[in-house]
């Protein structure tokens, strides 16, 4: 009984890694993801890196060329030329003003949307490392459990193997008395 309790808590131990294993596998993308929105989150912001690395306005650099700005920008831009166009002031003051206060607004909600892009990335990652904390408590739960009955087993075992020898010097005593 107790080898056979020891092998079940050697397998269960076992199977508890090979989870855990993989499950860090599966959510590495996720982890990986997040770990990179957060470096581009903190380069934004100036948090990474000394000054005058370009950390800063790399991270700018690829906000200002992303797909999500460049086709808000040119949508937009392309909306107030072709309306100034259409109604003759394409160089007037007003529509170079048009131009310029819809560039700033897209920039504007367009930086807050990437800026929140990049958080979500970041929170992906976070819920896939809280996910993998949650499974490698349960598998330390369950290898604990497998320890005790182990062990239990293993005391079972001495105790009844101890009580076995205990009776029989008993039985030999009493049988020695008897004689005597």
């Amino acid at each position: 009984m107790a080898r056979i309790q020891a092998r079940t808590a050697s397998e269960n131990r076992e199977m508890y890694q090979n989870l855990i294993n993989q499950y860090t596998s599966d959510i590495s993308p996720y982890t990986t993801s997040g770990t990179n929105a957060l470096t581009a989150q903190e380069n934004l912001l100036g948090l990474n890196g000394a000054a005058g690395t370009g950390a800063q306005q790399q991270a700018f650099d690829n906000f200002n060329n992303s797909t999500g700005y460049q086709f808000g920008l040119n949508q937009g831009l392309n909306a107030v030329n072709s309306n100034a166009y259409a109604n003759g002031t394409a160089d007037s003051g007003a529509t170079l003003k048009a131009l310029q206060d819809r560039g700033t607004q897209l920039a504007n909600q367009q930086f807050n949307q990437y800026y929140n892009d990049l958080n979500g990335l970041g929170s992906q990652g976070l819920n896939a490392y809280q996910g993998l904390g949650s499974m490698m408590q349960a598998g330390t739960n369950g290898a604990t459990s497998s320890n005790t009955a182990a062990a239990d087993a293993r005391s079972s075992g001495i105790l009844g193997q101890t009580s076995a020898l205990t009776n029989a010097l008993n039985g030999i005593t009493n049988a020695g008395s008897t004689y005597a």
